[in-house]
């Protein structure tokens, strides 16, 4: 709580530490595990990776490649528990992100003619009803937890955002935008380093499986830009990362196992892939990078002032009684104690949120009503003004120019205006380095106290 890197330690932490375990269980598969080959896989882990507004990147990739490692040994030594791991694994990943579910099976469908070959239908059959079911076994508890919040188990892909005006999957351009947000993630220089070695594995790669991995990583990561193609070029770059870069670190593994590096040529065409990948996250910030190209979004990522607003976060959360829910709207929620009181983000607002929805365009009386038949009487909120993120800031909502966007706008102004005239009207616990939180029990006049706060 309260530091953005604690938040992201366990996939830039934890995440290379585990691909390097991974690498050299491929690699002694293989028979030939050596330093370059996981060097490269260090490189990979630590640098090639986008990280753009997520925690789970890095994650996603050694889930994937887990369950890749453990189909193999199911291959080789089948058990039920392989299976049950598989399935463990399948879980894991798909929990992450909704985008994650199609990958793992089609990785099961990249193992199922190996598997056939070897175990027959009966065996097929047998191991694939095993993995299917410790698959919905062990995702069975995060099915329901989106099922409590949005009274659908599989949000959004079942029942969709609740607000059919945003949907991701809703394309508004038609193929015309799908290829502009190609283009998009093309800028992107890890996704063509990616898209640059899985091909060349599909000629070199000796193992049938590892090629039908590729294939299944390109299908996944074509079906998820068909599938949401309203999303930002950014967005959909970190969507497709992890699935291309399970077949692209496989591909390197194995063709180091199949000796194929003991060509100059191809080792250093691969290590020039990786480098650019490592030199554009090192030297750029690709949302900065976007930003200034466009010339659109005023940012405000100052660490001052982010660190100004995780103080007063903290200082204005001492204020609620422990254990009582807080409704935040903020530019960086992680700021707040989870452990301490329950913090209930408003990260998309518009989109979805508990029944019967959180009401827009009625004033703020009608939204502190709602907050508190749902128990909540703290609500926190700062000076969208200069908010530490453009996304919370007025003036860097209003130059967003992606389609997808244009139905939002008017319901995040809408909330916006609703807490700040909740600053005014309810009794304020805290005020300070333009952080607001605010007791939602009591209505209270518009007070001299209230006017001096300068609550925009």
């Amino acid at each position: 709580n309260g530091d953005y890197h604690a938040v992201t330690m366990a996939d830039a932490g934890l995440g290379p530490v585990l691909l390097l375990g991974l690498g050299w269980s491929f690699l002694a598969r293989a028979g030939r595990p050596n330093r370059w080959a996981l060097a490269l896989a260090l490189m990979f882990g630590l640098g090639a990776i986008l990280r753009t507004n997520s925690g789970s990147q890095l994650t996603s990739l050694v889930c994937f490649l887990a369950l890749v490692r453990t189909l193999m040994l199911l291959r080789d030594h089948r058990s039920l528990r392989l299976c049950m791991v598989a399935g463990l694994l399948a879980a894991a990943a798909s929990s992450l992100r909704h985008l994650n579910l199609p990958f793992p099976l089609l990785l099961l469908l990249a193992f199922l003619p190996g598997h056939f070959r070897q175990f027959g239908w009966r065996g097929v059959l047998r191991d694939g009803v095993v993995v299917g079911v410790s698959w919905l076994v062990f995702l069975a508890p995060w099915m329901a937890a989106l099922y409590a919040s949005n009274a659908t188990p599989i949000y959004p892909l079942i029942k969709g955002y609740h607000n059919p005006a945003f949907n991701f999957a809703m394309p508004t351009e038609g193929w015309r935008q799908i290829v502009e947000t190609l283009g998009g993630v093309m800028l992107q220089s890890q996704i063509p380093a990616m898209l640059a070695v899985v091909p060349a594995a599909l000629l070199l790669a000796r193992d049938r499986t590892v090629r039908n991995v590729q294939w299944a990583a390109l299908a996944g990561a074509a079906i998820i830009v068909a599938s949401f193609p309203a999303a930002a070029p950014l967005h959909m770059a970190r969507y497709i990362q992890p699935t291309l870069a399970t077949a692209c670190f496989l591909a390197l593994m194995h063709l180091v196992g199949d000796g194929v590096l003991s060509s100059r040529v191809v080792r250093g065409a691969i290590a020039a892939c990786v480098v650019l990948g490592l030199g554009h996250v090192a030297v750029v910030d690709v949302d900065l990078l976007w930003t200034e190209a466009n010339h659109t979004r005023p940012l405000h990522y100052s660490r001052e002032l982010i660190e100004e607003r995780l103080a007063a976060y903290a200082e204005g959360q001492r204020q609620v009684p422990a254990g009582a829910p807080i409704f935040v709207y903020v530019s960086a929620p992680f700021g707040f104690d989870q452990g301490r009181n329950r913090i209930l983000n408003a990260d998309e607002p518009g989109p979805v949120s508990p029944p019967p929805g959180l009401p827009f365009f009625k004033g703020g009386e009608a939204v502190a009503a709602y907050l508190q038949s749902l128990g909540i009487r703290h609500v926190a909120f700062e000076d969208y003004d200069t908010a530490a993120t453009w996304c919370i800031s007025p003036a860097g909502i209003d130059t967003i120019v992606e389609p997808l966007w244009q139905p939002w706008k008017p319901y995040l102004f809408d909330l916006m205006a609703n807490m700040r005239e909740l600053g005014r009207t309810r009794r304020v616990l805290y005020a300070s380095h333009g952080v607001w939180v605010v007791d939602l029990g009591e209505p209270v006049a518009q007070t001299r106290a209230g006017a001096a706060l300068h609550i925009p």
